[in-house]
């Protein structure tokens, strides 16, 4: 997941470890709303492709 306005990148594998942490430490579910936890701008998932899909 990628947040542009800080210009950090969370690795997916870790999500769910850094979602239960900031939970238990904040009590912050942002992570779980795809927001960034910083900031709360909508992140974005840099494992799927978008873009132009092509018309067939």
């Amino acid at each position: 997941m990628y947040c542009p306005k800080c210009d950090k990148t969370i690795k997916p594998e870790r999500i769910a470890e850094v979602n239960l942490k900031l939970k238990e430490r904040f009590n912050s579910d942002k992570l779980e709303k795809g927001l960034c936890p910083v900031c709360g701008t909508r992140l974005f998932d840099l494992t799927k492709k978008e873009g132009k899909k092509d018309a067939d």
